[in-house]
């Protein structure tokens, strides 16, 4: 059991380390990705937004954000296996894969911001937390302030809490991953939520204090 859920860690973490934006920087001949932050210091993700800018590729963002989704789906898929009949499994191998994608040890730990790996993890193991997210993200952002940091603070806080409020049935009929007692999943949903607002602290803090010199 013990080697079983350290497994899961590990090859969660693995799979989330994967370097996607660097692979494809040196696909198209960028040798580093820290020169992210001085062609757009206020970009969603700098290591991508690195690449599209050089190159005026849209195609290629997208493909690295289905790549990082596929990264946390995949992840959660292989801690269902190493861990079969048991939530913990996948919801491991999930939680790792997005510690591993915004933690990259190939990255120095920088640049990760985990939104695609998320989706995937929980598209993975209960679509309707995506639906409900998605939900939350674009209340912020046409309701409160069209600024995508808003729609993400939004969708961080208010997730978690609708799915701790939603009947048990209704969370159990989405779920694709065997689930031992509800709470285990809500619990799960709140760490995942915390890792991606963590992440995106710092760009949230610089956006809202140019508003306000600004104003």
């Amino acid at each position: 059991m013990l080697f079983q859920t350290l497994f899961c860690m590990l090859v969660g973490f693995g799979i989330g380390s994967l370097p996607t934006a660097l692979i494809f920087a040196r696909l198209r001949g960028v040798e580093s990705l820290e020169a992210a932050p001085t062609l757009d210091d206020q970009s969603v993700q700098q290591t991508v937004s690195a690449l599209w800018q050089r190159t005026n590729l849209e195609w290629l963002r997208v493909m690295v954000g289905v790549i990082d989704a596929a990264k946390g789906f995949i992840a959660v898929l292989a801690g269902a296996l190493l861990m079969q009949g048991m939530f913990v499994g996948p919801a491991l191998a999930g939680f790792f894969a997005l510690l591993g994608h915004n933690y990259n040890p190939f990255l120095k730990a920088r640049h990760g911001r985990g939104m695609p790996v998320m989706a995937g993890v929980m598209a993975a193991i209960n679509p309707f937390a995506v639906l409900v997210f998605v939900i939350c993200w674009l209340t912020g952002f046409l309701v409160i302030r069209r600024n995508y940091y808003v729609g993400l603070l939004t969708a961080t806080f208010a997730t978690p809490i609708l799915l701790y409020t939603a009947p048990d049935l209704l969370i159990q009929t989405f779920m694709r991953v065997p689930l031992q007692t509800i709470m285990q999943f809500r619990i799960f949903t709140v760490l995942l939520a915390v890792q991606v607002f963590v992440r995106h602290l710092e760009p949230m803090r610089a956006v809202f204090n140019d508003e306000n010199e600004e104003s």
